[in-house]
């Protein structure tokens, strides 16, 4: 018999920290790394904890070497004439990555494509610089779930990127993500390129 899992960390330590590098906080990002390293090392703990009874056949990722970063983020810019900006924080836990999304201007209550792309490159007006799905060895790992939107077109959610990791061949670091536009999925929304923090 399990224990309980500690309760999770609140989103909104997250989200500090986007909003702090979004205004140009720069010079404070050290000190708010240090409040958050007790809440990344605790939502580590939860979801090995929450996956303790999972089917031994998942494919777990490869340890992280001694100098790989605990997580990255991207600053989402607007593209295609789109009104879109927010921040994603990349998480390393057991089995890939963690993306605390806080994304917005996306649209009226949309159901919008997700994804990793192969090149770090946001540069493009309609963000094409991005390259294509980022599928090492054609696993389609950057295939992401679609984001939701509410009314507003916000969508403040975490998502899970089994198989993804801040490190080795299926390194997301230097290269970007990529939202789509939900009535048109060849239309790139917003795009963030993908940097270590602490590497």
């Amino acid at each position: 018999m399990h224990e309980t899992s500690p309760a999770s960390p609140s989103p909104d330590r997250f989200r500090r920290v986007a909003v702090a590098i979004r205004r140009d906080q720069r010079p404070r990002l050290g000190r708010v790394l240090v409040r958050l390293v007790p809440s990344l090392v605790l939502l580590t703990a939860t979801v090995v904890l929450a996956n303790c009874t999972s089917d031994d056949s998942e494919r777990a990722v490869e340890a992280a070497p001694a100098d790989a970063p605990a997580f990255a983020i991207a600053e989402l810019g607007a593209a295609s004439g789109s009104q879109a900006s927010g921040s994603i924080i990349f998480t390393a836990v057991d089995d890939g990555l963690l993306l605390s999304v806080e994304a917005k201007g996306l649209g009226e209550g949309g159901s919008h494509g997700f994804h990793i792309h192969e090149v770090g490159d946001c540069t493009a007006p309609d963000a094409t610089s991005a390259g294509g799905h980022f599928d090492p060895d054609g696993t389609k790992l950057g295939d992401l779930e679609n984001l939701v939107t509410g009314p507003d077109g916000s969508s403040f959610v975490d998502v899970r990127a089994p198989g993804l990791t801040l490190w080795g061949s299926t390194d997301v670091t230097g290269r970007s993500v990529v939202i789509h536009d939900a009535d048109d999925p060849d239309i790139r929304i917003a795009c963030g390129v993908i940097e270590a923090i602490g590497r």
